[in-house]
């Protein structure tokens, strides 16, 4: 079970990466695209096969209804995400975590609930998905926390420690 946390992990790295060569990078297309589906094909690869599937399909199906997916690198990791999924086959479908995931992952993307604007560490950290798998650990199911951090962590280190001029050689 170790590898998918370390997939997991190596997905979050690589979304990041794809992130702020879309953002800041524009010159290296070819590598960006090449990254997108590196991370969309371990994405798949991961709602497939771990056993904390269900957080990642909810997170997937809640970037594209709150219509995250806003360039061609994150459609083209979408596609290969799930053009790899279809490729090993889909999980089981536990229906009710499924929908609790995806809500939690589209409150992470609103830019306001309601009547409250989010704090700036709350809009840039998005830690409701995170918050909706605390129950599941409580009740003995931690690979749902465990691979939603792990995917986090590989986001936020490439963000931490990645010389972006690195990516421009």
């Amino acid at each position: 079970m170790l590898e998918y946390f370390v997939l997991a992990f190596l997905a979050g790295f690589m979304v990041k990466m794809t992130d702020e060569m879309e953002d800041t990078v524009k010159t290296k297309t070819v590598y960006r695209y090449l990254f997108a589906v590196v991370y969309g094909a371990l994405i798949g690869y991961i709602i497939s096969q771990a056993s904390f599937s269900m957080i990642f399909l909810g997170a997937l199906i809640a970037q594209v209804l709150m219509r995250k997916i806003d360039n061609i690198s994150h459609i083209i990791g979408t596609l290969t995400a799930v053009a790899v999924l279809l490729l090993f086959g889909l999980p089981e479908l536990a229906v009710l975590p499924l929908a609790y995931f995806a809500v939690f992952a589209s409150i992470d993307e609103l830019d306001s609930l309601i009547f409250w604007s989010k704090p700036k560490w709350v809009a840039e950290f998005r830690p409701f998905l995170e918050l909706a798998a605390v129950p599941f650990a409580l009740m003995g199911q931690w690979q749902f926390l465990a691979g939603i951090l792990s995917f986090d962590i590989g986001y936020l280190v490439f963000k931490s420690l990645v010389n972006l001029e690195m990516l421009e050689k």
